[in-house]
């Protein structure tokens, strides 16, 4: 098999005709099919590869297809960080190519390359590979720019590849794309912010670097979409808490504050509320108390706009409620608004009710953060509370959503398990799942889902009852066995038919 894949690869030298280097190429596709991934580079030598490679310099789309999906398969033949020690040319070759399956051909090994074992890597050897992949970032395809993105954060992930990353070439590169047009500077941005979450040391280098001053900038500048997309990014760096500690030192937070307290008599500003509602939400993540007490117009806006009749607002808003409620201290903090939380969980009750598809999602999975207490917080008055809030929601909560729960439409009932998960969970909520109607047949029975995602879903709900400390004395010890044992199964599992053959059959 190695001298026929050989045999094939060198016959491509002397191939003229497209159609015979067609041919030739289905050939070597053929041969290649019956490798085990594992035997590959007995079978692939670097000549080889380097000549496929070599093919790619043409504007012939079928032999461009054929040779990709090639190389695709026979790259698997060394390490990602060993492949582009040896075909860091021919990456950079590929990479400048007009085709963008050539170009994300490259890219996705080079992202490979950065999620390989670091230590194998010199990312100083490759610096016109990466400086290439810094430009792709400008390009006109949206996938060819995803994976450039994704190949500089992937290198960003240690330390000495941020060092890299900002090192005055690298550095430079990126400055020089970030002139190029609006929408090139905000995929930089986007990924200096990628970076910047990856931790407080990777953080402070970008802001050492100057870009992350750039984006912070773009917030004072008089454009309403220029501004929305900034609050975008300050809300992604926001949900870090090392990101909200940055903000406020810089003075971002006081800033975006006053556009928030003008964006609800400002028409041109109100089209800002989204991000501001997000942004404050993150911030509220981690910081309730603060929040709460210190910014009342954006609690009244979060509350108000729950009723919104801009849908994406009101999406926001529920949203925004179920990040908050997430900690204990984010729930202390909403039960401080007294009459008019109650309110709110009235009218998230009534979404999950009867809302669009798409916000009943939101709502439910909202719904199951409001009511999830973990097990080691799960004191006396914080399990009053959350019982407290479920029946607020709707006091026939638990039947609307065993409702969802079977209703053939399988985003609402995945997002409808995720209630069922932390009602099983808590003991308030054990009682009242073991007392509802046909529920203990429901969790075992394996037919009520079909899809993957499903299945794996309503497994939660069986994990998180098998697992807890407290489902034995609610349920019952014969039940919790048979639990126990659909646990043991796993979530995609097929009762095997014993069959008997008879003498004479």
């Amino acid at each position: 098999m190695a001298a026929n894949v050989d045999d094939i690869c060198q016959s491509l030298e002397t191939t003229t005709l497209s159609t015979d280097v067609l041919s030739t190429l289905v050939e070597l596709k053929a041969a290649l099919s019956t490798v085990r991934t594992i035997n590959l580079h007995t079978v692939v030598s670097v000549p080889s590869v380097q000549k496929l490679f070599g093919l790619l310099n043409t504007d012939d789309g079928e032999i461009i297809e054929e040779c990709c999906s090639i190389l695709k398969n026979v790259l698997l033949a060394w390490s990602p960080a060993v492949g582009l020690d040896l075909f860091k040319n021919d990456f950079d070759i590929g990479l400048k190519h007009p085709s963008t399956t050539i170009q994300c051909l490259c890219l996705r090994q080079l992202e490979l390359a950065g999620e390989d074992d670091q230590t194998l890597l010199n990312w100083d050897s490759a610096r016109d590979v990466i400086k290439t992949v810094i430009n792709l970032i400008a390009s006109p395809s949206l996938q060819v720019a995803k994976h450039a993105q994704n190949v500089i954060l992937n290198i960003s992930r240690t330390n000495d590849g941020l060092d890299f990353i900002y090192s005055s070439e690298m550095l430079s590169s990126l400055q020089e794309v970030l002139q190029k047009d609006d929408t090139v500077k905000f995929r930089v941005y986007e990924l200096i912010v990628h970076i910047s979450k990856i931790s407080e040391s990777a953080l402070q280098k970008t802001r050492e670097s100057g870009l992350l001053q750039l984006l912070l900038n773009e917030i004072h500048k008089d454009d309403i979409l220029t501004q929305l997309n900034c609050l975008e990014l300050l809300s992604d760096l926001g949900m870090v808490e090392h990101g909200i500690v940055f903000l406020d030192g810089a003075g971002i937070i006081k800033q975006i504050e006053t556009l928030l307290s003008t964006s609800s008599t400002d028409l041109m500003g109100g089209l800002l509320l989204p991000g501001l509602i997000k942004f404050f939400g993150g911030v509220a993540y981690f910081y309730p108390k603060e929040v709460f007490n210190g910014n009342k117009t954006f609690v009244n806006l979060l509350l108000r706009n729950l009723t919104a009749e801009d849908k994406n607002l009101c999406s926001i808003s529920v949203q925004t409620i179920g990040l908050i409620a997430k900690t204990i201290e984010g729930k202390l903090a909403l039960e401080k608004l007294g009459n008019m939380f109650i309110d709110g969980l009235q009218t998230i009750g009534k979404m999950v009710k009867q809302a669009p598809s798409d916000l009943r999602e939101i709502a439910l999975h909202t719904t199951a953060n409001l009511i999830h207490i973990p097990v080691p917080e799960q004191t006396s008055d914080n399990c009053k509370l959350s019982e407290k809030w479920f029946d607020h929601l709707d006091p026939n909560m638990l039947q609307i959503i065993m409702s969802i729960a079977r209703q053939p439409f399988p985003e609402l009932r995945h997002s409808s398990h995720s209630v069922l998960s932390a009602l099983a969970l808590i003991p308030w909520g054990q009682k009242r799942l073991c007392e509802f109607p046909g529920f203990n047949e429901y969790l075992l029975d394996r037919s009520t889902e079909k899809s993957k995602e499903a299945k794996e879903s309503k497994y939660e709900i069986i994990r998180t009852l098998a697992e807890s400390p407290t489902s034995m004395d609610i349920f019952g010890s014969p039940y919790i066995v048979k639990l126990k044992a659909y646990f043991l199964q796993g979530p995609i599992y097929v009762q095997a038919e014993s069959q008997v053959a008879f003498e004479g059959d």
